[in-house]
């Protein structure tokens, strides 16, 4: 029996709101499980770990990869970067973000090939460094500027509506509040402007229940020994949605895609993900969304 929390005829104080008034605690327990499903929790890797990693792993990442630090990439590099800049709409003049940039490897490629100018954004010191020296070496300081920060706060570097693109180029799978990040986006975006995602993601439903309890210890492996995040489709979307944005499209790559380097990567450092077989319930998407408006 739960009891009323005034006698019949009495009245709450007038100083505190009434009981209808306040915040259940089923309600805060709903809208606390709505924001963990959507993947915006205070999960184990927060920002500043995130760039401790990368600044720990800086030489094998480099060694592994190259200046691109992807794992879903075509043989030909620039057949990829091509693909990128072409759903972004990237061309000469434009101003884009490429929020978790690594080394500039893709934001130099852009720069040369397309004209663009770019805005190169990374959370890790190491990262920053090397990428100056590379952007630098490359005669493109005009057109890429480097700058060590944190794309959960973008406003802090940026003035709003100031791209005409914003890239996460697997990167934003790093994130731990993505509304967070993808609110910070949309503020930056001039109106008009693309939202372009590259990234990992758990598929919608997973029917079977076994597999689902091996796809989340996966997922947790990965997010543990990679310092990501991986994410829902549904609850993404939802959140981009809340962040203002107007959806185009969510598919795979339509490139013949490989991940060579990424399972090298993987087996040089012994790092066991699967527990078994390679689970079929993770894809590698991209996705292209706009701020609605006129340029």
């Amino acid at each position: 029996m739960v009891r009323a929390p005034f006698a019949a005829g009495r009245q709450p104080p007038r100083d505190r709101p009434a009981p209808c008034a306040l915040r259940s605690p089923a309600r805060r327990l709903a809208a606390w499980l709505r924001r963990w499903r959507e993947g915006d929790r205070p999960a184990a890797w927060s920002s500043a770990r995130v760039a401790r990693y990368y600044d720990e792993w800086h030489e094998r990442y480099l060694a592994a990869f190259g200046d691109t630090f992807q794992s879903q990439r075509t043989a030909d590099l620039g057949a990829l970067l091509a693909h990128v800049a072409d759903q972004a709409e990237l061309a000469p003049g434009r101003r884009v973000l490429d929020a978790g940039c690594g080394v500039a490897g893709p934001a130099l490629w852009l720069a040369r090939h397309r004209g663009v100018e770019v805005e190169a954004l990374t959370i890790s010191p190491a990262q920053a460094a090397e990428a100056h020296r590379r952007v630098a070496a490359a005669g493109l300081g005009e057109r890429v500027r480097v700058t060590l920060g944190d794309f959960h706060r973008l406003e802090a570097h940026y003035p709003e509506a100031s791209f005409d693109a914003v890239l996460f180029l697997e990167s934003l799978v790093h994130s731990d509040h993505p509304r967070r990040v993808l609110a910070a986006a949309h503020r930056v975006l001039r109106p008009g402007g693309v939202l372009y995602v590259k990234d990992l993601f758990q598929r919608a439903r997973i029917p079977d229940r076994a597999e689902r309890a091996r796809v989340r210890r996966v997922i947790a492996n990965v997010n543990r020994e990679f310092c990501l995040n991986v994410k829902a489709q549904r609850p993404f979307l939802a959140a981009l949605r809340r962040a203002g944005f107007d959806l185009e499209w969510l598919r795979a790559p339509p490139l013949a895609t490989q991940h060579d380097l990424g399972n090298a990567f993987v087996a040089a450092h012994a790092i066991d993900i699967y527990e078994g077989p390679p689970v079929t319930f993770l894809d590698w998407l991209e996705l292209k969304a706009r701020r609605p408006g006129r340029p």
